[in-house]
């Protein structure tokens, strides 16, 4: 078993609940490639003495895919298991820098309203490595703007 490929994203690193989603939406820089879109924003953390900065991640990650992108319920959750994955396998790319300890970073993946995600002809929907390939060039963007505005 390899060690330096993580098993998955703690408890801790999960984006949750509406209110989360929404405040990112209204106040993030948004971030595009052909078929995804990552929505980023980062704010001060507030550390109460009871609590272990070791327990709270200062980086969260959600994953989103629109009903009206896809209908079908199991292929949206295809998706978002996809898009999952390719983080996993490439968050190396924008968790190699955190711009500050007492900020965190929320960032929000999702669909590109404008890309075609089902071929029409196979009825099939995009492939693990067009997802990869896209996943490493909207990290490569978030992980240069967090370079270059942390100074």
């Amino acid at each position: 078993m390899n060690k330096l490929i993580s098993s998955g994203l703690r408890k801790s690193e999960i984006l949750r609940g509406y209110e989360s989603f929404d405040r990112i939406f209204r106040n993030s820089k948004q971030f595009k490639t052909k078929l995804l879109t990552g929505y980023l924003r980062t704010e001060k953390i507030e550390l109460n003495k009871n609590d272990s900065p070791l327990t709270k991640s200062n980086f969260k990650v959600g994953f989103i895919i629109s009903k009206k992108k896809l209908k079908k319920a199991n292929k949206r959750i295809r998706i978002k298991r996809l898009l999952r994955e390719t983080f996993r396998l490439n968050r190396e790319n924008c968790l190699g820098f955190i711009p500050n300890p007492e900020k965190e970073t929320m960032l929000i993946i999702g669909l590109n309203h404008d890309a075609e995600i089902i071929n029409i002809m196979d009825k099939k929907l995009i492939s693990f490595k067009d997802l990869n390939d896209d996943m490493m060039i909207l990290l490569d963007k978030i992980n240069t703007y967090l370079v270059t505005n942390s100074k």
